[in-house]
């Protein structure tokens, strides 16, 4: 097909400048370079998105932050307290990262670009998803604890999560997963979301206030709350008494 005007044209002002030596070749090892920076930065991306949302995850599933709501005005803050902030705004800044470093690869001109974007987000939160399942967060928070992204805390200023270990006619007795007896009593006018036939092995969260070493209950709620038993003969004994979730 011959070439157009315009095209020759422009064909001749490219020459042009070669001719007068102001455009000039690129050594092969500067692309060689700049495309496994490039993948190397994809992959980075890649991985640091699958790690954090894997965290946000975990935390999701620990935490349960969204059963404090029930509690209204009483569950905001401690919800706000657990919920994962800062893996998530890590996680969707390293898929944006990854998107903008995929949209310089060929294949994304060859390509539908808002399917690839889609495949990405899928990998990242499939792979994200199998990580959290297979145990990965219980093992490395176990191996070398990394606050703030493994919070060891169960008890707070305004909430407690645990397993019943004791019940009395107004107080419940919980054990957190790191081991902490806490009190708990309750009052008339506790919140009691899922009512209050609360049973030995049950996990439940608490919203209140400390006082002295009583936790009092503004409000009580079941389930949500799903970390794992540690391994050993200790916890093969509390995974055999506890209910499944």
């Amino acid at each position: 097909m011959p070439k157009t005007k315009k095209e020759a044209d422009l064909s001749q002002k490219v020459m042009e400048q070669i001719k007068k030596e102001k455009v000039k070749m690129r050594p092969r090892v500067y692309f060689l370079v700049g495309s496994v920076l490039l993948g190397v930065g994809l992959a980075g991306a890649i991985l640091g998105a699958i790690l954090f949302l894997n965290l946000a995850f975990f935390r999701m599933r620990i935490h349960g932050p969204f059963g404090f709501l029930m509690f209204g005005e009483f569950g905001f803050r401690p919800f706000l307290a657990t919920f994962p902030w800062l893996p998530l705004f890590i996680s969707l800044a390293a898929i944006l990262t990854g998107i903008i470093l995929l949209k310089r690869y060929d294949i994304s001109y060859k390509k539908s670009f808002l399917v690839l974007t889609i495949a990405l987000a899928v990998l990242v939160l499939t792979m994200g998803f199998i990580l959290d399942q297979i145990g990965f967060n219980e093992r490395l928070e176990r191996a070398r604890p990394l606050p703030p992204f493994y919070p060891s805390h169960f008890t707070n200023q305004d909430w407690v999560m645990g397993e019943i270990i004791e019940i009395k006619e107004e107080e419940l007795v919980i054990t957190t997963p790191r081991g902490e007896e806490v009190r708990i009593f309750r009052q008339e006018e506790t919140l009691l979301p899922f009512g209050g036939d609360f049973k030995v092995g049950e996990r439940i969260r608490a919203v209140g206030e400390w006082q002295g070493e009583v936790f009092v209950a503004k409000g009580i709620g079941k389930g949500g709350m799903q970390w794992r038993i540690p391994p050993g003969p200790e916890g093969r004994e509390k995974r055999r008494m506890l209910p499944r979730f």
